[in-house]
């Protein structure tokens, strides 16, 4: 895991801990994880750029963050307003490295994933920009 990811590891897991979720995960869910393992957090590292904007070492990572349940839209969305509140516009502690920015951007479609045997799984989320210099 990298700087980024651990650092977004972290903050994503005190969110988790608040709403009662299962766990967070960087980009795939392990299949040693067991079904009833929900809600749950994946977040996924979409682009890491240098960006060469100012006179340190600076780069721009997009990712997105998903909140999944198996209950429904309600909780999913609940969880998914828990991570914006604590990473729009806040610091993320980025081991050698200074947050000068960070916005939510966008949010991703909503999914209902059907499951095998009956129900589905719930999926809401959002896109993220994250820019930072070297300390």
């Amino acid at each position: 895991m990298n700087a980024v990811a651990t650092a977004l590891y972290t903050t994503l897991s005190i969110v988790a801990t608040a709403q009662g979720a299962a766990g967070v995960y960087d980009r795939d869910v392990p299949d040693t994880v067991p079904p009833q393992g929900f809600p749950r957090i994946i977040f996924d590292i979409e682009n890491d750029a240098d960006t060469n904007i100012t006179p340190t070492e600076d780069k721009e990572v997009a990712f997105s963050v998903k909140a999944i349940s198996a209950i429904g839209f309600l909780q999913a969305g609940t969880i998914s307003e828990a991570i914006r509140t604590a990473l729009h516009r806040q610091t993320l502690t980025v081991t050698g490295w200074s947050t000068y920015d960070l916005k939510r951007e966008r949010a991703t479609p909503r999914i209902a994933e059907p499951i095998e045997g009956g129900g589905n799984y719930y999926h809401v989320g959002s896109v993220y920009r994250l820019r930072l210099e070297t300390e």
